[in-house]
């Protein structure tokens, strides 16, 4: 059976670099392209509304293209494509391992509490979601999980609309704790940041939302943009800390 670090490898070339928050192309708050600003437009709707504190505390592990075959992976490990699952849970590890220190450099301290983005999913319960079914596929990651809310239902959260209220506490008290929220894919970072939202308001001391990948819609952002270039520039590094 592989090791978490060769699965990892087996699949390196799948994932593309996120350029370093100081370039002039790269959103400050989501890390995603921009053109001319110093944030994208769905970051400056969702995080007006948001707690100071979250602004710089999203680090995305990957960039994805759309359509690509990591994005593709992304939309369908939980469409009846489980086995991608081990490939996600390999960078979520190798990710958090190599950056320990600049992770409890931004929560105030190392990590007491991981946990995961609930599914909006009507009926799909913790633990039948799909990324946390993907994310146990490495039993250090299994062991650390804790459920700490739940989607209310029928609370739907609109593409780029900031809302907390969506989530109610879950099982596992967040009083106090320094917060890693670990998502798959973000796209407006809406679901992620109310989330995180929700944490603060449960009297979580310190939240970094960690998505494995930020998409890049290649019909919006063209091949010359200097994003795109810098996205698969060099091997991809899981230890080059964009921040």
């Amino acid at each position: 059976m592989p090791s978490v670090q060769e699965v990892f490898e087996a699949h390196r070339a799948l994932y593309g670099s996120v350029p370093p928050a100081d370039a002039e192309y790269v959103c400050k708050r989501c890390l995603g392209p921009v053109s001319g600003f110093p944030q994208c437009y769905s970051c400056y709707l969702v995080f007006g509304w948001a707690p100071q504190e979250l602004e710089r505390r999203v680090v995305p592990m990957t960039s994805v293209l759309s359509p690509s075959a990591w994005y593709t992976w992304l939309l369908t490990y939980k469409q009846g494509h489980p086995e991608y699952g081990g490939a996600l849970a390999a960078l979520a590890y190798v990710y958090l391992d190599k950056n320990a220190e600049p992770l409890a450099a931004l929560l105030g301290g190392p990590p007491s509490v991981f946990s995961i983005v609930p599914s909006k999913k009507p009926g799909v319960t913790f633990a039948h979601q799909p990324f946390r079914q993907a994310l146990a596929l490495v039993p250090p990651l299994a062991g650390q999980l804790k459920q700490t809310l739940t989607h209310i239902a029928g609370q739907t959260i609109g593409r780029r609309e900031y809302k907390p209220a969506a989530f109610a506490p879950g099982p596992a008290s967040v009083q106090g704790a320094r917060v890693i929220l670990l998502d798959d894919t973000w796209v407006t970072g809406a679901t992620a940041v109310s989330a995180a939202g929700a944490l603060l308001r449960e009297g979580a001391a310190s939240v970094v939302i960690l998505p494995l990948a930020r998409m890049v819609d290649s019909e919006f952002w063209p091949k010359e943009h200097p994003y795109r270039q810098a996205m698969n520039a060099a091997p991809y590094d899981p230890g080059a800390w964009p921040r």
